[in-house]
């Protein structure tokens, strides 16, 4: 999910690599780029099992919100866990991996 401008430098990073990227298993990744109305981009959000959400307590929110439906596991960027947001390293159903960017 990204804004309509996709002004995000990840989108191009991601575009530029769709045809090289692979998962341990060898196996290429694929992905869905999320441009819509709020509602559309809600929803996107909460039917992922894999997110890397932006630092943004909407995207946590609905994270934490979906994940008691449904096991999600999140990708963030080192560990920027605020412990006043809903979603947080003892959030259950939730698999966090950290990654150096």
């Amino acid at each position: 999910v990204t804004s309509q401008d996709l002004a995000n430098p990840c989108v191009a990073w991601l575009n530029d690599r769709r045809q090289t990227l692979r998962n341990q298993r060898g196996e290429l990744l694929s992905w869905e780029l999320q441009t819509g109305t709020l509602e559309e981009d809600s929803c996107a959000l909460m039917k992922a099992r894999h997110i890397a959400p932006s630092q943004s307590s909407l995207s946590h929110s609905l994270v934490a919100v979906a994940a008691a439906i449904e096991p999600k596991t999140v990708y963030l960027a080192g560990r920027p866990f605020d412990k006043n947001w809903i979603l947080h390293c003892d959030s259950a159903n939730v698999t966090f991996i950290a990654y150096d960017v």
